[in-house]
């Protein structure tokens, strides 16, 4: 077999596999964030003492869900995060990606205000909570990735040669 061939065959994914994979991300990014855990792996910035003591009591929101507020874990009412979601996964010849996030606009700009540091009318730069930015999603999301694709590298090289292989990352 060409090694071009083979190489393809190594790291051919199934639209099942890619479905299954980002389902798995997407509850891998939402745990690490409702963990307390940004896009760098860094806890988020504490709240500030009079929403923590708000929070804590219950006495943000009507349908107030969490009273946690240590680690900060952007869980207030639920809405956002189970609005956090797999979206859809691709495969176009060699590219394989997945889509995952929030399609809800009034939970999407929740999320977005948060990685803008926005509270209320004001914007707190030192206040910014990133879940995701280029190239840094977070150490719980990039250790998914990782295992997905040593996995199915794993499968696939089972199919090519016939017997098992172990891989270690």
């Amino acid at each position: 077999m060409r090694i071009d061939k083979a190489l393809k065959a190594l790291l051919k994914f199934s639209q099942s596999t890619m479905d299954k994979g980002g389902k798995d991300i997407a509850a891998k990014h939402r745990a690490q964030f409702t963990q307390g855990k940004d896009h760098k792996g860094k806890n988020f910035k504490a709240y500030r003492p009079y929403y923590a003591s708000k929070k804590a009591s219950g006495n943000v929101a009507k349908n107030q869900i969490s009273t946690q507020t240590s680690p900060v874990n952007l869980v207030l009412t639920g809405d956002m995060v189970n609005a956090f979601d797999f979206i859809s996964s691709t495969i176009d010849g060699t590219e394989v990606g997945f889509d995952y996030g929030i399609t809800d606009n009034k939970q999407a700009q929740k999320m977005q205000d948060l990685a803008d540091g926005k509270i209320g009318n004001k914007v707190i730069k030192s206040r910014k909570r990133i879940v995701a930015s280029d190239q840094n999603l977070g150490p719980m999301v990039e250790s998914a990735l990782a295992t997905l694709f040593v996995n199915q590298i794993n499968d696939n090289l089972k199919k090519l040669t016939g017997r098992p292989t172990v891989i270690n990352i």
